[in-house]
């Protein structure tokens, strides 16, 4: 007997849609009129309230979809019935293959539509008619998931301005794939506010837990101590002259400090000027001293950053000012030091990190350690040994003889005070560098690493530049900004020293600009500290912890949210993915918006999902 292919259905297939069984071929049953449910079962929530008339409604509960196939069998005789029968229990019964596996079932007149689930009932047939082997008989399918799932589609991501509007009707769970251009330190995607985001420390305290069992702790080996985001002095002093004195290198406590809503200052005076302190009274650096109240715990292993702003405003280069932080003892003594540093006549700024007390190339060579200490980058080299007129006004006394008068022996003599113009000259590089305008962090740890049974202090610095509209640090595959991570391991044991406190100073350099009589204006450096952040550590160097790449350049990324999973080059990386991480679902058949680390223009990104009907 002949059956039309539209009323058969095909199970257990292979991914590809091949294999498995035919309803007419491999099993020889008829499938008589499938009436497909709308909906699955559906469970009111409902609260009854006492004294209320009526109650409180809290929604559905949607569960399985159920859906019976009626077949019927046409054996020849009593063998032949039998030998169906045995083909439909190895078919439909699958004992050999995990509790919880869910088989594919399409029906063939809808084939593009397939449901996973299984089979809960499979009644005894009952015959037709007496004296035939004719029987019939109801087989029920279970959806755990009610879906019906459509072929998989793929949309290439070129943009993240770019809309989708993903086939189907509800909500399926997509299959990121990200081949990045470049080394990433992080990745992931955003939809709308929820987000996958993969990374060295994306969160502290999480666990992965493995398919036996098994469980990695990701507690951090840091713990924050203090995060002061500088908009208010109530968490600092100022130092006095004579007290509290913090030991500068290069610089004279002077001024006066303020706060703003975003950052710790240089103060201004009632005319408006930045109060750096007394001009002319300091041959080199002057400024305000701000010290903080101090940290939780003293730490022997911590680790500090510090959010530096530093702009040169004048247009030749030639102001000279420095913003600097101090790490400092349980004595209050300097120990090691971070910030940005003009030079003289508009030379290029330098950025650094170092460790010591004092820190002059000839006096105290040995004596300290330079972790970093560099231009920024992005160099503008203005014109060297570039003389400037310094524009000069002054009164001088001018006599004037008139003629004599008659009657009278002498000729008269006036004198009158007169303006004149008149400039020096100096030289300025007209140099810019990166630091020139630069916002960004400065951070410095100490790590202990143990070689040979003997432990030794290993730092960790790092100077990354950051957006300062945005606020967020730029990416560190941004090859156009500051982004400068080293490590040194010190074996000589002489820089190390446990953490009490920190300090911070905003400071000028007088030019000749403002040493002439009378000053010459101009506008001097913008100098603000923004954020602070201490961290108590166990002292582990573990990379876990440390900024590193985990995905190199051309490495394929598979973020899959079907299984909450992410593999990079077939590799698990579940344990950086952010325990917050809740894999969003896209919807079918509505407009959305995904954002994607890295930017799509650095990476080839494809969407791979399957449709789903309710």
């Amino acid at each position: 007997m002949a059956f039309n292919d539209v009323n058969t259905f095909d199970y257990a297939f292979d991914e590809n849609g091949t294999g498995g069984f035919n309803s007419d071929k491999d099993l020889e049953v008829l499938v008589n009129h499938v009436s497909k449910p709308i909906a699955p079962t559906i469970t009111e929530s409902f609260q009854d309230v006492p004294g209320r008339y009526g109650g409180v409604f809290l929604g559905n509960s949607y569960g399985e979809k159920q859906i019976d196939i009626p077949i019927t069998l046409f054996p020849t005789d009593r063998d032949d019935y039998n030998r169906i029968l045995n083909n439909l229990s190895k078919a439909l019964i699958n004992t050999h293959d995990d509790a919880d596996t869910q088989y594919p079932l399409r029906f063939n007149d809808q084939p593009e539509v397939v449901y996973y689930g299984h089979f809960t009932a499979i009644p005894t047939p009952k015959f037709i008619n007496e004296g035939v082997q004719d029987c019939t008989t109801t087989l029920t399918f279970m959806l755990a998931d009610p879906r019906g799932f459509l072929p998989q589609r793929d949309i290439k991501i070129t943009s993240n301005d770019q809309i989708i509007s993903p086939a189907g009707n509800t909500t399926v769970q997509p299959v990121i794939h990200i081949i990045p251009k470049t080394d990433l330190y992080y990745f992931g995607y955003t939809l709308g506010d929820k987000y996958v985001a993969v990374g060295y420390h994306v969160d502290d305290g999480s666990t992965v837990t493995d398919a036996n069992g098994h469980i990695t702790s990701l507690t951090p080996h840091q713990e924050l101590q203090v995060h002061d985001p500088c908009n208010s002095m109530s968490t600092w002093v100022q130092a006095g002259q004579d007290t509290q004195a913090i030991k500068v290198y290069r610089g004279k406590n002077d001024g006066k400090a303020t706060a703003t809503a975003t950052a710790l200052m240089v103060a201004k005076d009632s005319k408006g000027h930045y109060n750096w302190g007394t001009t002319g009274k300091h041959k080199d650096f002057y400024g305000p001293v701000i010290i903080h109240q101090g940290i939780p715990k003293i730490s022997n292993y911590w680790k500090v950053s510090m959010r530096f702003h530093h702009i040169k405003r004048m247009k030749n280069e030639r102001a000279m000012g420095k913003v600097e932080g101090y790490l400092l003892d349980s004595n209050g003594n300097v120990c090691g030091r971070m910030g940005i540093s003009d030079y003289a006549h508009g030379r290029y700024p330098r950025g650094y990190i170092q460790l010591g007390s004092s820190f002059n190339a000839i006096n105290d060579k040995g004596n300290y350690l330079t972790l970093l200490y560099n231009e920024g980058g992005r160099k503008k080299n203005g014109q060297n040994h570039h003389d400037v007129k310094v524009h000069l006004t002054k009164k001088v006394t001018v006599k004037t003889i008139s003629k004599a008068k008659k009657k009278v022996s002498k000729p008269r003599v006036k004198t009158k005070s007169k303006t004149i113009k008149t400039y020096v000259m100096e030289t300025t590089y007209m140099n810019k560098d990166a630091y020139s305008n630069f916002f960004g962090e400065f951070s410095l740890e100490r790590q202990k690493k143990t070689i040979g049974g003997k432990v030794y202090d290993n730092w960790v610095a790092e100077i990354q530049e950051w957006d300062p509209v945005h606020g967020v640090a730029y990416s560190p595959n941004n090859t156009n900004r500051v982004h400068i991570h080293t490590e040194k391991l010190d074996k000589s044991g002489k820089f190390g020293f446990a953490l009490a406190n920190v300090a911070a100073t905003f400071m000028k350099h007088d030019i000749k600009e403002d040493l002439v009589s009378p000053k010459v204006g101009y506008y001097s450096d913008f100098e603000t500290l923004t954020d602070l952040k201490i961290y108590t550590s166990d002292g582990s160097d573990d990379p876990d912890d440390i900024p590193h790449v985990i995905a190199h350049a051309g490495e394929e990324i598979i973020i899959d949210s079907a299984d909450n999973t992410v593999t990079v080059a077939g590799r698990n990386v579940d344990k950086y993915v952010s325990w917050l991480s809740t894999f969003p679902p896209i919807e079918g058949d509505v407009s959305q918006e995904m954002h994607f680390t890295p930017d799509p223009a650095n990476a080839d990104i494809t969407l791979e999902y399957k449709p789903a009907i309710k």
